[in-house]
């Protein structure tokens, strides 16, 4: 469709050519786009399903992440019948980061959004898209994953070997739930200890551990040696710890699973 050029007129009177759409013609456009939102799943499907007969080792390794989209739109009031003006959809969240100062200092700054949320799982090395939906701001990611990797086909779930994601993803729901799948979770761990707790004990052993699993061993001195990881047990259903070659020790120890 050729596009013919129009003259806007900015606040300090001056003009300039745009030869991009008006914006009456992007709503025109994008109202129409909406009556035929299925047909625009179809295509999305269709095409998912195309990269995943002619990619090699597509969908083995997939990444999870979620991304606010603000709404600049009007924020609706108590009047809520929606008039194409204001945006009776989207709803608001408030975000908390947390950064760390030169000094070692944690600030944590707190922002609020309107508008919406796109979850969105890619193909972690093709950087390609293979499910995704757009809900309100509020709407919580776990919650969403979870919805996401229900609706996974399945030669969907057997390709996937790997699902990557932030440690926002860290619920026990979801990771139960991509387990059931025989999909191995790569999801960094949160921190839900006490701010003063730095290490715990494991059981009654010479044992610590942080809350991320770094483990170490107590001598009797009381230093504290960092273990090496050597790999999980089958038989036991254990991880397996053991010292650096430096301390020409040969013990090792293990860790239940089933240890929270």
């Amino acid at each position: 469709m050729r596009i013919s050029p129009h003259f806007s007129r900015s606040q300090k009177g001056k003009y300039r050519v745009q030869l991009a759409p008006t914006e009456a013609a992007f709503s025109r456009f994008l109202k129409k786009l909406l009556l035929h939102q299925h047909l625009l799943d179809e295509m999305f499907t269709e095409l998912v399903t195309t990269l995943y007969e002619t990619l090699d080792g597509f969908g083995q390794t997939l990444a999870l992440d979620g991304k606010i989209i603000p709404s600049y739109a009007t924020k609706p009031n108590k009047k809520v019948e929606h008039d194409g003006r204001r945006d009776t959809e989207a709803d608001f969240t408030l975000k908390q980061y947390t950064t760390t100062t030169a000094n070692g200092e944690k600030i944590t700054k707190k922002k609020t959004w309107f508008g919406y949320r796109l979850h969105l799982i890619v193909d972690a090395n093709y950087e390609l898209s293979v499910a995704y939906e757009v809900t309100k701001a509020s709407e919580g990611e776990p919650t969403v994953a979870k919805r996401l990797i229900k609706q996974f086909s399945t030669s969907q779930t057997k390709q996937c070997d790997y699902l990557l994601a932030d440690r926002g993803y860290d619920r026990a729901p979801l990771l139960s739930l991509i387990e059931s799948k025989n999909i191995i979770p790569v999801i960094d761990i949160k921190n839900q200890w006490d701010k003063d707790t730095l290490t715990q004990q494991y059981r009654d052993t010479d044992l610590i551990y942080t809350y991320n699993g770094a483990v170490s061993y107590v001598d009797e001195k009381g230093n504290e040696i960092k273990l090496a990881y050597m790999g999980h047990d089958k038989k036991t259903d254990c991880l397996r710890y053991g010292f650096k070659s430096q301390y020409q020790d040969n013990r090792l120890f293990r860790i239940k699973c089933e240890e929270d």
